[in-house]
Order: structure tokens, then sequence, then C-alpha cells
């Protein structure tokens, strides 16, 4: 499975076959895994300790961060090994929700009509939920597989009290 992996993202940068790492986790991302997933812990301290491998056996080469690495076959698989059940997971679509950037764009829809709904106020009678601003609005999904999508105000901390 990690040859397959590995083929789906290489290219070839002056004559050698290289996955370009940013990509990798660009479409990793796409599958709804985010880079703070903590069953992706491993993979992170690999690349990390792949980049300064590589700053300390060719100074210079290693400029940037994990993003601008660039393995080759034998690199990539082991940086990938400890994760390689999760991550073909992810890009065999066997999520919850295979399709995962459709879904987004489902949710994406939804968000930007609820948010055109003005009605309401906060409750005044909880001083917590009197300081509100009552315009902030967002959403977030994490499914059983650990996929995650956020849109809006999803970093403002809040209260749920009194919903209804």
């Amino acid at each position: 499975m990690d040859d397959l992996i590995f083929d789906m993202f290489m290219t070839e940068v002056e004559g050698q076959q290289v996955v370009l790492i940013g990509t990798f986790l660009s479409a990793l991302e796409r599958t709804g895994l985010r880079r703070t997933d903590p069953r992706l812990l491993e993979l992170f301290e690999n690349l990390r300790r792949a980049h300064r491998e590589l700053e300390v056996n060719f100074p210079g080469k290693a400029a940037g961060s994990i993003e601008t690495l660039k393995l080759d076959r034998e690199s990539f698989k082991s940086t990938i090994a400890d994760n390689i059940v999760l991550i073909s997971k992810a890009f065999r679509q066997q999520f919850v929700i295979p399709e995962f950037q459709s879904f987004c764009l489902h949710i994406e829809e939804m968000y930007t009509k609820c948010k055109e709904v003005k009605g309401g106020k906060v409750a005044a009678y909880i001083p917590q939920l009197a300081r509100v601003d009552p315009n902030f609005w967002g959403v977030s999904v994490c499914t059983i597989d650990g996929q995650r999508y956020s849109i809006g105000d999803t970093m403002n901390p809040f209260t749920i009290q009194s919903c209804r």
C-alpha cells in the first residue's frame, strides 16, 4: 500500500522520483484529516526528523518547513509507515464520508444560508450569555472517523446554556 501511495503523489524533480510533502499533506487534509489529528503524530514526528536530518547532512537543502520536503520512495515509505493504516484508509475513501470535499461544500451552503438569519437575541439573565456577540456564527463537524471541517467563527469560545 505504501508503494501505491508513493505512486499516487510521485513526481520527478531533477531526474529523481519524489513525493512533494506539501502536496501529500494537502491531499490528506482534503480527506478530512487535520494535521493536528493525534493519530498522525508519528507521521509529523517522522517528517520533522527527516527535515532535521536533511539540515544536518545537506546544509541549506532543508530551507523552509516540512512542507518543502521532497522524499524518495524509501524515505517516504519509512515516514508514513507508522500511520499507513489510517493514511491508506483515507486515500481509499474508506471513511464514513468518502467524498469529503463534496460534503464540505454542502456544509458551506447551509452555513451561508443560516448566517443570514438575524432573529432572536442573547439571554440577558446570565452575564456570560449577555456579553456574547450575537453575530458570531460557526459550524464544526467531526465524523466518527475523525474527519473534521469548520467554517465561520469556530475559534471563539462560547457557552451553549439555554439553547433552544
